[in-house]
């Protein structure tokens, strides 16, 4: 189970590195997320 974990967590170093878009939307989700739950409290 935990080499799964890995394998993920691999995946999702590798692909902002082949597409700069991910990476790039992965920003935006991570920067909405965190001013929503700052309304949140």
């Amino acid at each position: 189970e935990e080499a799964e974990i890995l394998e993920y967590s691999f995946l999702f170093v590798l692909i902002p590195l082949f597409s700069p878009l991910a990476w790039y939307y992965n920003y935006l989700y991570s920067h909405s997320g965190y001013r929503f739950s700052d309304k949140l409290h």
